[in-house]
């Protein structure tokens, strides 16, 4: 029994199965409409960053900061928040080369893998438990929680927030020892994870001008170092 999917070619329309591929960017809006809007925002952040350093200055006044042996907030910030702001976005405008050709190549590959996983775990669910493959969605956490527990009569490992008993990757790990079913999937949720977060996400975002220009943050952690989003490139996998 074969899984019936449409499938769209990397080189089809661009579309990597990602939401944000046809979300409109700046590229899109018309002059006319971008440059007032240009302007406010920048008027009102002129503004804003005038009120902060007033609000700074009152707030932590150079002559107490004297007093306690320290720089004053105001001088920090002078001296390297606001410096480091601005390599920050020098780096993001500057932005990462990606291999868009070998990215392309990958995406192929994981579908096709992707695809191959999905149809064996789906017909052997189907053949083990009497099942219609079409109705077997490995997608679908509750579905996949019931027939792992009510199908193959593995014990409830985990449960969610709600007291229902969940099929996390956790759930997974402590079921593989049981049936090697469990494994499959595993296999399968890793390369489907590569595809879709990984290398369609970096095709898409690369998609302007083969870099990718993520944000980065110089406060946006609780213990003040560096983070990153859209994507996150910090936490990206090796090749």
């Amino acid at each position: 029994q074969k899984i019936v999917r449409t499938i769209t070619s990397v080189d089809e329309g661009n579309d990597y199965n990602n939401p944000l591929h046809n979300a409109a960017t700046f590229e899109d809006v018309d002059i006319a409409v971008m440059m007032p809007y240009a302007a406010i925002d920048a008027d009102l952040t002129l503004r804003i960053s005038e009120q902060q350093r007033k609000d700074v200055w009152r707030e932590d006044p150079k002559k107490v900061a004297v007093t306690e042996g320290r720089e004053c907030m105001l001088s920090l910030m002078s001296k390297h928040y606001l410096p480091l702001t601005k390599v920050l976005s020098d780096m993001q405008t500057e932005g990462i080369r990606i291999d868009r050709a070998y990215l392309k190549q990958e995406y192929s590959r994981l579908d096709s893998r992707e695809i191959a996983l999905e149809t064996s775990l789906v017909t052997k669910i189907a053949q083990d438990l009497g099942r219609e493959p079409k109705d077997i969605v490995l997608n679908n956490p509750t579905d996949l929680a019931n027939l792992m527990i009510g199908g193959y009569g593995l014990p409830v490992v985990v449960t969610t927030d709600k007291g229902e008993a969940s099929s996390s990757n956790e759930a997974m790990q402590a079921w593989a020892k049981l049936n090697p079913i469990a494994s499959d999937i595993l296999d399968y949720r890793q390369v489907a994870k590569a595809k879709s977060t990984y290398v369609a996400n970096l095709l898409t975002l690369s998609d302007y001008d083969g870099r990718v220009h993520g944000n980065i943050w110089a406060n946006g952690t609780a213990t003040g170092r560096l983070s990153a989003s859209k994507p996150n490139l910090q936490n990206q996998p090796p090749a």
